[in-house]
């Protein structure tokens, strides 16, 4: 399930910065941002990105991929969750070696925003695994991608 980018954001940004996280908590979410502004981090992420050559508009075909990984990649700290607030929206650049290693037919995107409940999400989930079990693809359907509206 992909969230829209911003609202996803936000969210991590308001989880990461909470005043009432437990010390467990503080330690896996990570502290680097508790002083600084959703604005401020929102720009120096979209600038590190673009010093790794992923810019505004431009396709996922279009990337340096050794360089995003040099530059970007593998400076993000994993050991917290206080990184990436705009590269984790950007689901092409995290997408991409799953599409490669096992084909784009291997996944259903479905947008949180289009399912209401637990049950919209298991019944778009079960169309996909009975167009991917059918004996033939002209009876199955196409694959459900829902993509972003703009």
């Amino acid at each position: 399930m992909l969230r829209d980018p911003t609202a996803r954001a936000i969210s991590h940004y308001k989880m990461v910065t909470d005043p009432a996280a437990t010390p467990s908590q503080r330690k896996t979410r990570g502290t680097a941002w508790l002083e600084t502004k959703l604005a401020d981090l929102v720009d120096a992420d979209i600038a590190a990105l673009a010093d790794a050559g992923v810019l505004p508009g431009r396709q996922s075909n279009e990337i340096d991929w050794d360089r995003y990984e040099k530059l970007y990649l593998q400076r993000v700290p994993n050991n917290h969750g206080s990184h990436s607030l705009v590269a984790r929206g950007l689901y092409a650049l995290q997408l991409r070696p799953w599409i490669e290693a096992f084909g784009r037919e291997a996944f259903v995107f479905v947008r949180c925003e289009d399912l209401s409940s637990a049950e919209m999400v298991q019944a778009e989930v079960d169309r996909y695994v009975r167009a991917k079990s059918s004996d033939s693809r002209e009876t199955a359907g196409p694959m459900p991608f829902l993509a972003w509206s703009s």
